[in-house]
Parts: C-alpha cells; sequence; structure tokens
C-alpha cells in the first residue's frame, strides 16, 4: 500500500494543477453543464463584464501553468477544448479553496 491507503497510486486524487477560486470553478461547473454565458450570468447573479473578467482570469491561471494552452484558435475553439480536458480532470473542480 502507499502512503495514501490505496492499493494502486493511480488511483490517488491529484492536486488541483490550476487553483482556479470558487467562483471560477462555479462558473466551469456551470459551462461544463452546457450553461450558455447568458445562463451563467443569470444563475451566478453576475454582470456580463464580470463573466468576461472571470473567463480571463481562467485563461490567465492556465496560462501560468500551462503557457500556450490557451492560445490561438477562437475563443470558442479554446473553451471547448479547456472544458473537454476539465471533463477528463474533475480534480481541477475540488475542493473549493
Amino acid at each position: 500500500m502507499n502512503p495514501a491507503g490505496f492499493p494502486f497510486s493511480g488511483m490517488a486524487a491529484t492536486a488541483p494543477l490550476f487553483g482556479f477560486t470558487k467562483q471560477q470553478q462555479q462558473m466551469l461547473e456551470l459551462a461544463l453543464l452546457d450553461f450558455s454565458d447568458r445562463e451563467i450570468v443569470r444563475e451566478l447573479g453576475i454582470t456580463d463584464d464580470s463573466l468576461k473578467k472571470r473567463w480571463r482570469a481562467i485563461y490567465r491561471a492556465i496560462s501560468r501553468i500551462e503557457p500556450g494552452r490557451v492560445s490561438g484558435g477562437s475563443g470558442a475553439d479554446i473553451r471547448r477544448a479547456l472544458l473537454q480536458s476539465l471533463r477528463h480532470n474533475m480534480s481541477e473542480l475540488r475542493p473549493y479553496r
């Protein structure tokens, strides 16, 4: 057994890589549920400008850790790739910090 108590190290949860804030995580969770930006704004009770600022902050957090990951292509393409990646690594969304 490894120190975490799991028989295989591959089963241990990994620590979040990007360190998203609680607000960013909530927004990403809604985006993963296919909420549109307009629906996210309504659900979280924020403005369009706040939503845009949060997306930019998310992209900056990712760029600090993985430069080039959120560059190139259209904004929609970048967001689609990000959400697909998060679907395969849900630990990025927990725990809230």
